[in-house]
């Protein structure tokens, strides 16, 4: 191949003259066209021209990483509780907004306090329930036997829940219960002459149940006036009687305020009717 700028014959592998370095413009070998340095087909026959790369396929794409999950799956089993506080629509309408969001949160310290103890975890406060898992955080071989001792210790109403907290006061819970008896106000003169109980004992008992809320108080005794912080603790604590110790308790009550009190029935005459209709005795008529 002779170069076109020295004449130099090349052989016809050559793309750049060896004797000059000016590049050669070969010939198509199929047609024997001139072509062009560069020029991968003839522009005549469009045969491939020597030394020109052949366009080829695409190198295939190398398969994509198959990423492995960070974590791998855990299968568990789970036990879902769902626990709700019965009869709280009724509730939440006779209470007003303070006190039915301290009862609320009495009712869920409470099954929050029994669920732990069984190695439970609430989940989510909804409204006046709890959402409960067993079986996580933690799992355990036993957790649906836990789940089920669990119920059982769950306060089932909310009069379980208030005696509850009576019930950890213990000899405060016979004051609250007689207290209970009287209505929700009350005062000490009254309580100190029905209750049956040791002065001392009886002082001890308010005090306790004033320091946890059960009772406010005003003044000191024994000019003393006490209410029940909610009518539903006092409905429990009433509730919680024997039928014959809450008609033993009235009628002692309607004899004191007969003897002691007459100025109260005076005024109250509605008072004393109910105690002697609670005692099951007869109201006794005015002469």
């Amino acid at each position: 191949m002779r170069c076109p700028s020295c004449d130099h014959d090349n052989r016809t592998d050559r793309r750049f003259c060896t004797a000059c370095g000016a590049a050669l413009s070969p010939a198509c070998p199929s047609c024997g066209a001139p072509t062009e340095p560069g020029e991968k087909f003839c522009g005549g026959c469009g045969a491939a021209l020597i030394g020109a790369p052949t366009p080829s396929a695409a190198p295939p794409r190398p398969p994509e990483a198959i990423v492995a999950p960070t974590d791998a799956g855990e299968r568990r089993q789970l036990t879902v509780l769902l626990c709700n506080l019965v009869g709280s629509t009724p509730l939440s309408q006779q209470l007003d907004a303070e006190e039915w969001r301290d009862v609320v949160e009495a009712y869920h310290r409470t099954t929050a306090a029994a669920v732990t103890r069984f190695g439970g975890h609430v989940a989510q406060y909804l409204g006046d329930g709890l959402l409960i898992y067993f079986g996580w955080p933690t799992a355990r071989q036993d957790d649906p036997k836990r789940a089920i001792r669990a119920v059982a210790a769950i306060p089932a109403s909310l009069a379980d829940s208030l005696m509850g907290r009576l019930d950890r006061l213990s000899t405060a819970k016979e004051v609250a219960q007689r207290a209970a008896v009287l209505g929700r106000e009350f005062g000490y003169p009254l309580l100190a002459a029905t209750a049956g109980m040791d002065e001392a004992a009886l002082r001890h008992g308010l005090a306790r149940l004033v320091d946890a809320e059960i009772l406010f108080a005003r003044g000191e005794p024994p000019a003393a006036t006490y209410t029940f912080k909610h009518v539903l603790i006092q409905e429990a604590a009433y509730q919680s009687l024997l039928r014959r110790t809450r008609q033993h308790l009235h009628a002692r009550i309607a004899e004191v305020l007969e003897e002691r009190f007459p100025e109260r029935v005076a005024s109250e005459p509605e008072v004393i009717a109910r105690h002697y209709d609670q005692s099951g005795l007869v109201t006794p008529q005015p002469g």
